[in-house]
């Protein structure tokens, strides 16, 4: 606390802050990281803390709140992949499927390395009975992380109902 209040720039009082915030969400007092991520932004509003804050409010499921945040930070950082990612897993919860997609399509155009975007895009396909695209996206989520035993066990699924039993 006595550092918080001595420290001497705005951007000082914010990086401690964050781990302030940090450390409520660590202990599940989402309420008490709230207020430190809303003093942040009064502060100086960061993609940072907007995601943080969508975070706190999806664990209290408060996802469409969450969602807000989630385009907040997005406003502030057109190129944030977690803010794309957290935004389509609210989407999916709330069964907006093709919202969904839309998101973690994004993380994908963004980086094409994240395999738990291929992952999670290809459930929503797959409730959606898109099972080839959401093969698809389990193969690369496979071949970007081999040891991916979700991606497996999903690509397993696709597949027997594609009737491909003996692959699956």
């Amino acid at each position: 606390k006595f550092i918080k209040e001595n420290s001497t720039t705005v951007d000082a009082q914010i990086d401690l802050l964050f781990y302030e915030g940090q450390c409520y969400k660590g202990l599940n007092q989402n309420e008490k990281a709230i207020e430190v991520y809303d003093k942040i932004n009064s502060l100086k509003p960061t993609a940072r803390a907007f995601l943080n804050r969508g975070v706190c409010l999806y664990n209290l499921n408060k996802k469409e709140n969450a969602i807000f945040d989630y385009n907040q930070a997005i406003k502030l950082n057109p190129n944030y992949t977690e803010a794309y990612f957290n935004k389509g897993n609210c989407l999916s919860n709330l069964n907006k499927k093709e919202e969904a997609i839309q998101n973690y399509s994004k993380v994908i155009e963004l980086n094409q390395n994240d395999a738990e975007a291929y992952l999670r895009r290809g459930y929503c396909y797959y409730s959606l009975k898109k099972v080839k695209e959401a093969l698809q996206d389990n193969i690369k989520a496979i071949e970007l992380k081999p040891n991916f035993a979700e991606a497996y066990y999903s690509r397993g699924i696709c597949l027997v109902a594609l009737n491909r039993f003996k692959e699956a």
